[in-house]
């Protein structure tokens, strides 16, 4: 009985080390978001990113950590998570 107890308490500490291992992942890739400066948008090095005009959704930069664009609207995906930051960034 002693080793079905620390059979099932190993396994319980296991299952919440894996949620919580699990959170923090899920937690930065919340956090982690595309940025502005200028015109250059930036990004982390946390996927496959891509930057699309948002009038003809044309693939403007893929990968890298960022992108440098002319004035106008564009979404920003991260194809490996399928994240999609459905914010637009304007210049005018």
């Amino acid at each position: 009985m002693q080793l079905v107890n620390k059979v099932k308490n190993g396994l319980a500490k296991s299952l919440a080390a894996g949620v919580f291992l699990a959170g923090l992942v899920t937690a930065s890739a919340v956090f982690a978001s595309p940025s502005v400066s200028g015109q250059t948008i930036s990004w982390p090095d946390d996927g496959w990113y891509q930057v699309q005009s948002a009038t003809t959704y044309e693939s403007l930069c893929e990968g890298g950590t960022s992108c440098e664009v002319a004035p106008g609207t564009y979404h920003v995906i991260n194809l490996t998570t399928g994240q999609r930051y459905e914010r637009r960034w304007n210049w005018w």
